[in-house]
């Protein structure tokens, strides 16, 4: 959905995540067409013991998580805006938190990028303050549907400790009005 142009060099790795993400999306959209309701799901908090954070989220949203034993993505926490798999839009808002083991191998390269990124004169990164912390969001990106009608926007957040980055992503779809609630569930995530 978003070219690696628009992402820049230190969200090249998402890629894959990206491309997967979207096509959950489109097969939960795809199982839409054989289900006249879908079942309205309570919000709440999810927390992560092993990864020192929680968040709350409302109503309306489905938490996906996935876990994997060793290598530098241990976590993958994916809420997704049920509520708009019920009308004709085959985009969905997103949120999704992912947490970088830094201390694995293969996140060296690309904790380096970012570092490199956020110590360049020219970044597109702001300082922010995220769970009381000093983090990074990135400059939103939009894209437009090819028939013009949706716009979503994709914003990164980043937040560094000693031993994980925590990236948040957030994909704001026009027509589902979600923007309030994916900021309220960026403003509740909380380091433990």
């Amino acid at each position: 959905m978003f070219t690696m142009g628009a992402w820049g060099l230190a969200r090249r790795r998402w890629l894959g995540v990206a491309l997967g993400l979207l096509a959950l999306s489109l097969a939960l959209v795809g199982c839409r067409a054989q289900t006249t309701a879908l079942p309205q799901t309570a919000g709440g908090t999810y927390s992560s013991d092993a990864y020192h954070f929680h968040m709350t989220y409302p109503n309306g949203w489905k938490l996906v998580e996935q876990q994997s034993a060793g290598g530098a993505v241990p976590l993958v926490v994916t809420l997704t805006r049920i509520a708009a798999l019920q009308t004709t839009n085959s985009f969905v808002s997103t949120l999704t938190v992912t947490v970088f083991d830094l201390h694995a191998p293969d996140e060296a390269t690309p904790y380096a990028q970012l570092q490199a990124q956020i110590h360049d004169k020219k970044t597109p990164l702001k300082q922010i303050t995220l769970a009381g912390h000093p983090a990074y969001q990135d400059a939103p990106t939009q894209q437009t549907s090819p028939d013009g009608k949706t716009t979503v926007t994709h914003t990164d957040y980043y937040l560094l400790t000693s031993a994980y980055e925590y990236q948040i992503s957030t994909d704001a779809v026009s027509s589902e009005n979600a923007d309030a609630d994916l900021s309220a569930i960026v403003t509740s995530f909380t380091l433990q």
